[in-house]
């Protein structure tokens, strides 16, 4: 007997995945990592605009002898200014609400604050090139031992730094390379503890972060010259500013793009030194500078602006701003590290971000609520265009940040 031809209807079923967003580690609003202090500065009285002034330490000198000479107290300040907003959005008809979103609603939600989040997290995450201008790495070796972070960490110490809240971050794959290798070391207790969380965790006093969004520079021709083992330009002092802020450099040719923004030069003289932060001893700190703006080079001198201001600081006629042990020479060579994944070590709480609390939307409806998984503050609010048939719902937010530079370090990660 054959088989009846049977008018059956294929039915189609649209099925929940229960499949997790995709997200990325926010670390930079981990409140271990980041200083929520001023995060509603609005709020706080008599507070007008949208900047606040945050007051750093004071610094002053010794003078030695009981002969006091009366020194200036000069207000230091780091400026953090609301200057980012984001938003993500999504809109319907009546139809396709009622027919087929309306369930979905908390999923498109986690969604949106999920990208919102990430955009945040990285825009946090830029300003580590912005700010560091001290560092560890060459920019070809990779960060991948337990002994090179102690390096990192003992190079932070030999400038000065703040003795609470210790932490850096680097990059998932620098993790792993440090764990892997920490495994193969003799130490029993750590090793059973790495190998359960494959995470660095808490080492010598700093805790370890891991983040997926950090920036990555992108060096000027001075610092590329050196990437991937190539033999670089090592490039001469010539002469400095008044001030300390520009310094003339030979050997550079002529090339367009010589130094870029935020690109990292070392003096290689081991003779040539920071003082000490506070107290204004000689220390084993390489001098390391910022490049402020892209500079050219033209018939073999380049001129480049760099943070911070170079000084020499003289016990004899002693300034608090005075940052080096002798005067920079001729006979001083430097170089430019190429480019790189810009990790971080920190102390002491640095970096402020603020993300002060956006106004309701009356008459729509509205809610302030705070991410769990990346700690980011939004605002959601809903509502329906008249006569056009289209309902929306928009999550946003505002925020900014600082980062105060002395009290930072950058982690110089090949880029692989």
């Amino acid at each position: 007997m054959s088989s009846p031809d049977n008018l059956l209807q294929v039915v189609q079923t649209y099925q929940k995945s229960m499949l997790g967003a995709l997200q990325n580690q926010n670390c930079f609003m981990d409140p271990r990592v980041a200083n929520f202090k001023f995060k509603n500065f609005t709020d706080i009285e008599a507070n007008l605009g949208s900047t606040v002034n945050i007051q750093l330490p004071f610094r002053y000198v010794t003078n030695p002898s009981l002969t006091a000479t009366l020194q200036p107290t000069t207000e230091r300040l780091a400026s953090l200014v609301i200057d980012k907003a984001a938003n993500t959005s999504t809109g319907w008809t009546a139809e396709q609400l009622i027919e087929n979103v309306d369930r979905f609603l908390p999923d498109i939600s986690m969604g949106r604050a999920a990208e919102l989040g990430a955009e945040i997290e990285a825009d946090i995450a830029s300003c580590i090139p912005d700010y560091t201008y001290r560092f560890y790495g060459d920019g070809n070796t990779a960060i991948s031992s337990y002994g090179q972070l102690a390096l990192a960490l003992a190079s932070q110490e030999q400038y000065g730094v703040a003795r609470t809240n210790r932490v850096g971050i680097f990059d998932p794959l620098t993790n792993v390379q440090v764990v892997n290798s920490g495994l193969n070391q003799f130490a029993t207790d750590r090793n059973n503890e790495i190998a359960n969380s494959w995470e660095v965790g808490e080492f010598k006093g700093c805790e370890w972060f891991e983040s997926n969004l950090l920036p990555v520079h992108t060096a000027g021709f001075g610092g590329e010259t050196w990437a991937r083992g190539a033999t670089g330009i090592t490039f001469t002092f010539a002469s400095i500013s008044p001030d300390g802020t520009q310094i003339t450099f030979s050997g550079a040719g002529t090339q367009t793009g010589f130094f870029a923004k935020n690109d990292l030069i070392e003096f290689t003289s081991p003779t040539l030194r920071y003082v000490t932060f506070t107290g204004h001893k000689p220390s084993g700190a390489s001098v390391q500078v910022r490049v402020v703006a892209d500079a050219d080079s033209s018939g073999g001198n380049v001129t480049v602006t760099v943070y911070p201001a170079l000084k020499v600081y003289d016990p004899n006629n002693p300034i608090a701003e005075g940052n080096l042990n002798r005067a920079i020479t001729t006979s001083d060579q430097a170089v430019a590290i190429p480019s790189h994944l810009c990790g971080l070590i920190m102390a002491g709480k640095p970096l402020y971000v603020a993300m002060p609390r956006l106004p309701n939307t009356d008459p729509f409806k509205c809610v302030s609520e705070t991410d769990p998984d990346s700690g980011v503050s939004l605002r959601l609010y809903s509502g329906y265009q008249f006569l056009q048939n289209c309902y929306g719902q928009v999550t946003d937010c505002v925020w900014g940040k600082v980062l105060v530079p002395e009290y930072t370090m950058r982690l110089v990660i090949p880029i692989q």
